[in-house]
């Protein structure tokens, strides 16, 4: 395949469930407290993924996402949500299952970009020309800030806010938060950052990645 595009699916939590019925259960997921009902909305993170995956015909799909629970014992978030594409047919685009990847150890939104470039480098050996990010609407100055702290362009980068959570002055407030962190440590290697990444790997994995162009960040990522 002769891929140009990646197309990311950021992550934001584990499903758990058996059976289609499961998909928009709360109890069939792993969620913390403020993001009861919003198994909904990320189904359709996937779903546009997907869609847009089957529009642009030399684009690959990473699901990214890492063992961010001890409750899910050694479910990553992608594995669960490829669980749901499966489960929902690859709503009606069959055919983007064989190009789909996972990335396994994203621990938070700047690694949802980087590990995803670094997957993509992995299959390819070359950074993509264009890469799309997929999450909630009010994330985009921070995805944008992400994707310029790694180098990339406006012409090199696109954000697709998909919707957001019923809660958005709480989810703003908090984003506002985060962005200040990120935008005084833009790895996310130091501090709440740090402790954020280390609180969501319970089982201490290490990511696998050797993409050269990103070689000091990966190192520092390490931990």
């Amino acid at each position: 395949m002769n891929a140009k595009e990646l197309i990311i699916v950021a992550c934001h939590a584990i499903f758990i469930g058996e059976k289609r019925e499961d998909i928009l259960n709360d109890d069939k997921w792993i969620l913390f407290p403020f993001q009861k009902g919003e198994p909904k909305y990320y189904v359709e993170h996937l779903k546009t993924g997907i869609k847009l995956s089957f529009e642009n015909l030399n684009s690959v799909l990473v699901i990214s996402g890492g063992k961010t629970r001890k409750e899910a014992t050694n479910i990553s978030e992608a594995e669960s949500y490829l669980k749901i594409a499966e489960m929902e047919k690859w709503f009606g685009f069959q055919e983007v299952k064989g190009k789909t990847f996972l990335e396994e150890y994203a621990r938070d939104s700047f690694e949802n970009l980087l590990f995803s470039l670094c997957k993509y480098f992995e299959l390819h050996s070359k950074l993509p020309l264009k890469t799309y990010l997929i999450t909630w609407k009010f994330k985009e100055e921070r995805y944008n800030f992400h994707s310029r702290s790694l180098g990339l362009t406006s012409d090199e980068f696109e954000f697709i806010g998909v919707n957001n959570p019923e809660d958005l002055d709480l989810a703003i407030e908090n984003e506002k938060r985060t962005l200040l962190e990120f935008k005084s440590d833009p790895y996310g290697t130091a501090g709440i950052l740090r402790e954020k990444k280390q609180i969501r790997n319970p089982l201490k994995l290490i990511h696998p990645y050797n993409c050269y162009l990103y070689k000091d960040i990966l190192e520092d990522l390490k931990f």
